[in-house]
């Protein structure tokens, strides 16, 4: 990169004080520190073969027999 400011040029200097319509910050307050989150004793059970498939009883009928519409004529309205 080549410097492309001319020898001797005046740069103005920022105007002394707050500058208007600039939203000066104000002195922030330390945040109180957060209270330690109370370890509740959680205990997880492991998952078992028995709970990860879930029984055909529960299941809606609709997602375990999908039911197969062979013919299209019994489904077209007759007019």
């Amino acid at each position: 990169m080549t410097d492309t400011s001319v020898a001797g040029a005046v740069v103005p200097a920022p105007p002394a004080g707050p500058v208007p319509g600039a939203v000066q910050p104000g002195p922030q307050p330390i945040p109180a520190p957060l209270p330690a989150a109370p370890q509740a004793a959680v205990t997880v059970p492991e998952p078992t073969v028995a709970a990860a498939e879930p029984d055909a009883a529960q299941m809606p009928e609709y997602v375990s027999t999908p039911t197969v519409v062979d013919d299209y004529d019994s489904t077209v309205p007759q007019v």
